[in-house]
């Protein structure tokens, strides 16, 4: 019965310590989000049908560690809102330096289905407009 006890315990604390250090290994390797400045954003329309557009949003990365991470889209009310989030890793191979690192981020606008009509997109801290003169309906 003791070495069952023992056992048990010396699995139970050797859980526990892999667990503590796996939890450790993965808060290091986490990459912070933040909303990244913009200097410009522009929309490209296609002549096509269904009419594509794009925007293309330019900025400087902080440093050469820094890059987008994800990119939120959401259409409310005739106003597209685009979100460019940024993180770096501290565990890059390579050292970070402090120089800015211009970028150009091309982002598809799901346009398809809208009505006729002049529309809002905001991408973090710019706003521009664009306007369909047709339905964009199949």
């Amino acid at each position: 019965m003791f070495n069952f006890v023992r056992t048990i315990s010396f699995i139970l604390i050797f859980s526990f310590l892999i667990i503590s250090c796996k939890q450790q290994d993965i808060s290091k390797n986490l990459i912070p989000l933040n909303l990244i400045h913009l200097d410009k954003i522009e929309i490209v329309m296609f002549e096509s049908f269904p009419i594509q557009a794009n925007v293309i949003a330019r900025g400087y990365f902080p440093d050469n560690c820094t890059e987008i991470t994800d990119i939120i889209e959401e259409f409310n009310n005739k106003t597209i809102t685009i979100k460019l989030l940024t993180g770096s890793s501290s565990e890059i191979q390579k050292p970070c330096s402090k120089v800015k690192k211009a970028f150009d981020e091309i982002i598809p606008l799901d346009i398809r289905n809208l009505t006729a009509d002049i529309y809002t997109v905001k991408v973090n801290n710019l706003t521009t407009y664009f306007e369909l003169i047709v339905d964009n309906t199949i």
